[in-house]
Parts: C-alpha cells; sequence; structure tokens
C-alpha cells in the first residue's frame, strides 16, 4: 500500500513538472534569457541550452552544473552564463550564432521536451533586414554593409561611418582590397578611435584612420567571420574633392577680406584728405586773423 501510494505521489509530481513551462527571450540583439518554472539558484538544478538550426544537428551551447554550492557552466566560445541565476538565466551569445536561422531551448533536468518553448534571433533580424532592403526577399540569409568615408577638416584622419545590417562581433576596414585595420565590438564601446552606436536596424561603427599616404580612393567594411551569410558590402569613396571642400569657403572670404581693406584704405585716405583741408583753411583764417589785428594796432597807434 505504502509503495504504491508512493508511485502515485512521484508520477503525480513528474506529471506538474512536465507540464511546467520553461521559455527564453532573445528581444534583446546579443542576449538568450531562459525563463525556468523554479529558482534553478534554490534547487541546484542542472540545466543546458541548445540551439536548433534549420539545417543540421542540434548544437550544445552551454551546460551548467552544480559543483557542491557552485555553478560551473561549459561554454562554446562567445557564450558565457551571467551568475547568480534564479528563475533566469542570462546568456550572451555571439553574432555568429545570433545571425543564424534556427531556435533555442534551455533545458532544465527533469522536465520533458514538450514542455519547453523555443525562441530564436534571427527571425527578428531578418524580417528587419527585408523591411529595411526589400530586395533580400528572394536572397536567403543575405544582408548589407555600406559605409561613408570622408577626410577630417584639419587633415589629421580620415573618418569611415560602417553599418552593418546585422549584429557583429567583429569587422575589417579595407581600401584598395588590402587590410587597414581590425575592430571589435568591445574595443569600440571604450575607444576614442572607434565609437559604436545602434540605429535600428543598423549597428553602426565611427573610426578614425591615420592618415595615409594615398587616403583616396575605395573604402570598405566587412564583417568578422560569419561563413553561414552572405553579405553585399557597399564601397564608399574618398576623393581630392572631398578634402579641398574647404577651399571654395576659402576662396569666397579672401575677395571680401581684400574688398573691406580696400574700402578701409579709402576711407581712410579721404579722411586724411579732409583733415589736411580743414587744418590748411584753420591755419588760412588764422594767418588773416593775425594780420587784421595788426592792422587795427597800427591805425590806433596812428591816431
Amino acid at each position: 500500500m505504502m509503495k504504491s501510494l508512493l508511485c502515485f505521489l512521484f508520477l503525480l509530481v513528474s506529471q506538474t513538472q512536465g507540464r511546467a513551462v520553461t521559455q527564453c527571450d532573445t528581444t534583446d540583439r546579443t542576449t538568450l534569457k531562459c525563463f525556468f518554472p523554479e529558482n534553478i539558484n534554490s534547487t541546484r538544478k542542472n540545466f543546458e541550452v541548445y540551439f536548433y538550426p534549420e539545417k543540421g544537428d542540434e548544437v550544445a551551447l552551454v551546460d551548467c552544473i552544480w559543483v557542491v554550492n557552485e555553478l560551473r557552466c561549459i561554454t562554446q566560445e562567445g557564450f558565457e552564463c551571467k551568475k547568480p541565476v534564479s528563475e533566469v538565466a542570462e546568456i550572451s551569445v555571439p553574432a555568429r550564432f545570433v545571425n543564424q536561422s534556427g531556435t533555442y531551448r534551455c533545458i532544465p533536468d527533469g522536465y520533458s521536451t514538450d514542455s519547453i518553448q523555443p525562441c530564436q534571433f534571427y527571425q527578428t533580424e531578418n524580417e528587419k533586414t527585408k523591411e529595411m532592403f526589400p530586395q533580400t526577399k528572394d536572397k536567403e540569409h543575405s544582408a548589407f554593409t555600406d559605409c561613408e568615408a570622408s577626410i577630417a577638416s584639419e587633415g589629421s584622419h580620415v573618418t569611415l561611418q560602417c553599418r552593418f545590417s546585422l549584429t557583429i562581433d567583429s569587422f575589417t576596414v579595407h581600401q584598395h582590397a588590402s587590410v587597414l585595420a581590425n575592430y571589435t565590438k568591445s574595443e569600440c564601446r571604450n575607444s576614442d578611435r572607434c565609437e559604436y552606436m545602434v540605429e535600428d536596424p543598423y549597428e553602426v561603427f565611427t573610426v578614425k584612420l591615420d592618415m595615409l599616404e594615398d587616403p583616396y580612393g575605395e573604402y570598405q567594411c566587412h564583417p568578422g567571420h560569419m561563413p553561414s551569410l552572405s553579405f553585399d558590402v557597399k564601397t564608399c569613396i574618398v576623393t581630392k574633392q572631398d578634402e579641398s571642400s574647404s577651399v571654395p569657403v576659402i576662396a569666397l572670404a579672401l575677395p571680401i577680406v581684400v574688398i573691406i581693406i580696400v574700402l578701409m584704405t579709402i576711407v581712410l585716405l579721404v579722411f586724411l584728405r579732409q583733415r589736411r583741408k580743414y587744418a590748411k583753411i584753420r591755419r588760412k583764417a588764422s594767418e588773416d586773423f593775425q594780420r587784421g589785428r595788426v592792422s587795427n594796432d597800427f591805425v590806433f597807434l596812428s591816431v
């Protein structure tokens, strides 16, 4: 009797646990959040995270187990599980997975597969890309990168703005098919030579390149290693006209300055001429006055 009761309770607990739902969320473009029906930190349950690509076998990404009272995680390169965990586990995901088409599952010990709801990154990113670039609808896993380049007004460096339509971890800058520099997202978050920002659906990087011996020509921004994606890399060009864009301003300002100087010179000359004229008139008047005074004195003495 007791044995039957224990079996019944075990089955009841198992069925109740099986109905509990484990979910995940990918609204943050680089973070996978696992939502568990219990506090993993309290129950000391082990859990795993798997990726299921549209084509191919499942891939184990994260395997976390409790050793005494410490949660230890084995992860694929680029993945990291934030600690401590609770009902939620936050896992950073590298761009090479974010941009792939497939689903993720967070699987704690003791839960059946049908109680685990999957989530995915690529569908959201892909829809944004297709909305931004309708021509990609017929190109599976197609993405874009473009750029803008210019020479700083003081001529100290080349400013290059790279825009990527999908999430990336790193990129390289090319000029005339030669690699000029390599950057990572983490570097650009804390650097005065590279700035990172998001202009949905773009990831935007603005870099300052040291002035080259020949800064003119074609530039390109290439994403880091993404073998599953085909990027349409657009070119931006720096011409000598870009560097001399400030020359028309100087050319326009110079005649104005010359005209002002000439006008001021003319006014000064007129002023000095008038001053000499008035001085001459005053001197003559003074002399006439002195002559008249002398004549009057002579008449007075005669009388």
